[in-house]
């Protein structure tokens, strides 16, 4: 689990015409290496967070930018948990990531905690191949906590495992990340059983998973989206998740801004770059609801204005603009994936 301070593309299959007496086969249309990647992906993933444009790693910290920052806020986040140890060699500065892939499941917020919970994992696709570490190594992360590499095997193949403790309990390991690094291609996970299951995938997709659960909100995207990210609203988690607008009896005090919509099914969000704009559409067949989402987002204090307009049927798009601060739009991006923080 880890504290959090995120899509898909369906292939359908083409027919041809049946001739009368020797009917063809049905022939399927090649998957996309998109499609490819999530069909690896666990059934229970809830949201997700893609960059399909090559961007380098960064070296340190780095300054949100004053512009496209929705598609920054993007990039970043989804290789976030690959860059938290740079002596990795899938995290060394100036690496070109190809495609990108941040996938959540079990968003929820703890008993007791102020900052959602959720289990991460993911797939990074680099411009060149990335060598694995030669032999397990040590990084100190400051003076609270210390992270180790070591060697294992999953599903038969050889992986990465960087453990993170406090020096205080150097027996019990704070938490896990496991690393499946094939040439250019890296899949990652905060649980074992996670990365198991994208590799065994990775030999036998399942084109019936990931895909289909996003399938509509990924219609909602513009042609040629670069960013992105979608999410799915769990009803089986609302009483655990008050980041999702679904009604639950144990955190109806704590809902966002109260707002509840037993009607909500999901969204899926991305960067207007020529007007600076964070582009949202909520899927809900209640058009109140959609109006109390958009007053929610309207916070004059920040600078933060949302224009609310329905699209379609069940479909409605908000449109969030930071007048004061165009960085302020890194909030919106990171809370509506599940990243909230409650007080």
């Amino acid at each position: 689990m880890i504290q959090l301070p995120l899509l898909l593309s369906l292939s359908f299959a083409g027919f041809g015409s049946p001739d009368t007496q020797e009917p063809e086969p049905a022939e399927t249309k090649p998957a996309s290496e998109l499609e490819t990647y999530l069909s690896w992906l666990p059934a229970g993933t809830e949201a997700l967070m893609v960059s399909q444009t090559p961007f380098l790693l960064p070296d340190g910290p780095q300054e949100k930018a004053d512009k496209a920052i929705v598609s920054q806020s993007i990039r970043l986040l989804s290789v976030l948990t690959t860059l938290n140890e740079k002596s990795a060699p899938w995290a060394a500065p100036g690496l070109e990531v190809h495609t990108s892939i941040l996938a959540l499941r079990d968003i929820h917020l703890s008993k007791g905690a102020e900052v959602n919970s959720a289990t991460l994992l993911g797939v990074a696709r680099y411009s060149q191949p990335v060598h694995a570490p030669a032999e397990p190594f040590e990084v100190e992360l400051g003076a609270s906590t210390m992270a180790k590499c070591r060697s294992d095997s999953i599903a038969g193949e050889d992986v990465w495992v960087i453990e993170r403790w406090a020096p205080k309990d150097l027996n019990t390991p704070a938490t896990a990340t496991f690393f499946f690094l094939d040439g250019d291609l890296l899949l990652w996970a905060m649980a074992r059983d996670d990365l198991e299951t994208m590799i065994r995938r990775r030999a036998n997709p399942d084109a019936e998973g990931p895909a289909r659960r996003f399938a509509d909100l990924r219609d909602q995207l513009p042609a040629g989206a670069e960013a992105w990210a979608v999410r799915r609203f769990d009803p089986t988690d609302a009483a655990r998740d008050p980041s999702s607008p679904l009604p639950a009896v144990d955190f109806q005090t704590r809902k966002l801004a109260s707002h509840v919509d037993a009607a909500a099914v999901g969204i899926a969000y991305w960067g207007d770059e020529e007007k600076d704009q964070l582009v949202l559409h909520y899927l809900t067949a209640d058009p109140a609801a959609a109006e109390r989402m958009a007053e929610q987002w309207t916070l004059p204090h920040q600078g933060l204005e949302t224009h609310q307009t329905q699209v379609e049927e069940g479909v409605f798009e908000l449109r969030m603009t930071a007048t004061q601060d165009s960085r302020f739009l890194f909030y919106p991006v990171m809370v509506l994936i599940g990243f909230a923080v409650f007080p």
